[in-house]
């Protein structure tokens, strides 16, 4: 991991009110991904509204030339690769958040949703489990 100086380290312990500098900036992480998936949820949402259909309902008549508008206006162009771009980029959010889930030793083919955690934080929980394993 890169050095922080100790006063960024400070600064973002003292805002996110994390234990530690690990833990602040998995914090920060978290939130950024929660503020991204919801401003791309918006977007999505808007040119839903704009387009009343979705995207792929969009796309197959752009493609299909029966948009009803120029499907090859620049403002129609434009929407489209800003939606696509919005679609994407949740598509990847998701999938980072859903790295960080915990599958529970009682029934483990379900998830639940977790805080990133520290190496040292994955290792007690994995010592615990380990303990109660017959």
């Amino acid at each position: 991991m890169p050095a922080v100086s100790p006063r960024l380290a400070e600064v973002l312990v003292k805002t996110t009110g994390a234990k530690d500098v690990d833990n602040a900036f998995q914090k920060v992480f978290s939130d950024y991904l929660e503020l991204k998936l919801k401003s791309l949820q918006e977007t999505i949402e808007s040119f839903h509204n704009k387009w009343r259909m979705s995207f792929e309902e969009f796309k197959e008549k752009v493609k299909a030339g029966k948009l009803g508008s120029d499907a090859y206006s620049f403002d129609t162009e434009q929407d489209f690769w800003r939606w696509e771009e919005a679609e994407t980029l949740k598509k990847h959010y998701e999938a980072l958040k859903r790295e960080w889930h915990l599958h529970p030793v009682k029934n483990p083919d379900t998830h639940h949703n977790i805080n990133p955690k520290t190496a040292e934080e994955i290792i007690g929980s994995l010592i615990e489990v380990w303990t109660r394993l017959p």
